[in-house]
């Protein structure tokens, strides 16, 4: 015997609050380098890993 169910779900607040959390760690990690501009540090990101490293 075999049943069936459909299962209907609405992810739009999942995706809202996926969007909000990228943008508040975009926001963190520019806050982070003007912190570190304004404190005499340079640093190279590098995009593949997004690791920061100080010079």
């Amino acid at each position: 015997m075999e049943a069936m169910m459909n299962i209907n779900v609405d992810s739009d607040a999942l995706d809202t609050a996926t969007e909000k959390a990228n943008r508040l760690v975009e926001l963190l990690r520019e806050a982070q380098q003007l912190i570190d501009s304004l404190s005499g540090k340079e640093e190279v990101i590098n995009p593949t890993s997004l690791q920061h490293t100080e010079l």
